[in-house]
């Protein structure tokens, strides 16, 4: 019930996730989560990042303006926790899939969304994220091999949903 789409620099995952999101709530599924956009200022090389709340389109500021000079991470730490909620709301109220924008960094190094994720998995629920080339070692490390890894394909993770969908449907079936 554990899927990562495996992206490598330059491929348009945040789309992705954000895409599959809001077609799985088209149908009626209970998606939940965060989604990340980066916006890119030509007038700075630094990219704005936001997390967008998929249950209420409400967006955490992830960057913070240190100026054009600084050469410290641009991370707001305060509102990535603030964003964290997010996830831990999804898991109170049992959304049929939350989505987690990324394994990424601060994740690979035990800290970030990575605690929710787990909390996540561990309620039993269905976690979509997304995981950079250069981090699979961490997350598999993380997860194990009670995962499926997803090639940067709308129509791939549509089909891992559905299959897993039919999955859940044929045990309820079963068990009654």
């Amino acid at each position: 019930m554990i899927a990562a789409i495996v992206y490598s620099p330059g491929q348009l995952v945040e789309e992705l996730l954000s895409d599959v999101a809001h077609v799985l709530q088209g149908q009626g599924v209970r998606v939940g989560g965060l989604v990340q956009h980066s916006f890119r200022d030509h007038s700075d090389s630094r990219c704005r990042i936001e997390l967008e709340n998929l249950d209420t389109g409400a967006m955490y500021p992830l960057t913070q303006n240190l100026g054009m000079a600084s050469q410290s991470c641009a991370l707001d730490i305060r509102a990535l926790a603030d964003a964290s909620a997010v996830l831990r709301q999804a898991v109170i109220d049992q959304d049929q899939l939350v989505i987690v924008n990324k394994f990424g960094g601060q994740e690979a190094a035990g800290s970030g969304l990575r605690a929710e994720m787990a909390e996540i998995a561990m309620a039993g629920l269905p976690l979509l994220t997304s995981v950079a080339e250069r981090f699979l070692p961490q997350w598999h490390a993380f997860v194990g091999d009670e995962m499926l890894l997803l090639p940067v394909s709308k129509d791939r993770v549509l089909a891992w949903w559905r299959n897993l969908q039919a999955g859940a449907r044929l045990r309820d079936t079963t068990s009654a």
